[in-house]
């Protein structure tokens, strides 16, 4: 029974809620969802790994929230949060689903928990008058005055929280709409944080994310700097529960523009622990040079180094390109 419950605790807080387009301001003011400044007062470990966080309301943004607020969440979290710290958090206490085709809203079995959208992964910060701004705005306002939202992200973007800065990047990527009134100033910005060293890896792969006109404004050359840094000098072992992986792959995809791509880098990550990644790079080494690609696969099998998984990959890869020669 833990088992099942730890499961779908993992699955609401990583998969509900989750989106890859809006900005994150929109997305986490839904029709389920509560935003609201709080105060923490308590945490309490309440099974391996996992915390029990009590929050008391200062202050509604969306949605009417209880006074009394307590999310079960891992202790990766709860280790990073203050006590007596205001914070600004959005979360659900129903998860949306279809039964039989017809939309439901039921409890979720872990409690309330904090919703996870881009640039907001989880959803709680550090109480900020320019976060409240943005969460308590109308959305309209990036049809009627695009140039004050434009003002009010770039603020937010100059935030020495990393957190904050990388959800005010994600609503500047996000907003599509308001691309093309960024002027050559507002670009500068946007290359001088993602080129930072504070720059949080959530904040590297918005900007990473195929945009072709973000890009060709940026400078393709001088973001690929930091794009090949990272894919040759990461580790290929990396934590999947992280954000890592994403960056990886948006780098790879990144990558994946340039005539040809850098053979060596490629190769490396076919020994990465994630076999996304290792299928990725394959496809990739694959347009490159299809019968090279095989010869590597082959003379990497049997590197004990290797995860299980990403061996099965390119088991599969090896197989798959050796039934279509003898097919031909």
């Amino acid at each position: 029974m833990y088992k099942f419950f730890l499961f779908f605790l993992i699955i609401s807080n990583i998969v509900v809620g989750r989106d890859f387009t809006k900005p994150p301001s929109v997305a986490l003011r839904t029709e389920l969802s509560y935003v609201c400044e709080v105060l923490l007062t308590s945490k309490k470990i309440v099974m391996p790994d996992k915390m029990m966080l009590s929050f008391i309301l200062s202050k509604n943004l969306h949605n009417h929230s209880a006074n009394e607020i307590n999310i079960l969440v891992t202790s990766s979290i709860a280790q990073n949060l203050a006590l007596d710290v205001k914070y600004i958090i959005s979360y659900q206490k129903l998860r949306k689903t279809k039964i039989n085709g017809i939309v439901k809203y039921i409890p979720n079995i872990g409690g309330l928990f904090f919703i996870n959208v881009e640039g907001a992964n989880p959803a709680i910060f550090r109480t900020n008058e320019l976060l409240i701004k943005q969460l308590t705005s109308s959305p309209q306002i990036a049809q009627s005055n695009p140039d004050l939202l434009i003002k009010d992200i770039f603020k937010g973007m100059l935030e020495k929280d990393p957190k904050i800065q990388e959800f005010f990047v994600r609503e500047l990527i996000n907003w599509d709409v308001l691309h093309k009134n960024l002027d050559q100033e507002n670009f500068q910005q946007l290359y001088e944080i993602y080129n930072s060293t504070d720059a949080t890896l959530g904040t590297m792969t918005a900007i990473l994310e195929p945009r072709p006109f973000i890009h060709k404004a940026l400078g393709h050359i001088k973001i690929a700097e930091k794009v090949l840094n990272i894919l040759k000098y990461s580790p290929v072992n990396i934590d999947a529960a992280s954000q890592k992986p994403t960056l990886i792959l948006q780098a790879l995809k990144f990558v994946s523009g340039d005539k040809p791509p850098n053979w060596n880098i490629l190769s490396r990550w076919t020994r990465s622990n994630i076999p996304t990644i290792t299928e990725q790079v394959l496809l990739m080494m694959e347009k490159i040079d299809s019968i090279k690609a095989v010869q590597f696969a082959k003379s990497i099998i049997l590197d004990t180094s290797l995860s299980d998984a990403s061996r099965r990959v390119l088991i599969r890869f090896i197989s798959t390109k050796e039934r279509n020669i003898d097919k031909v």
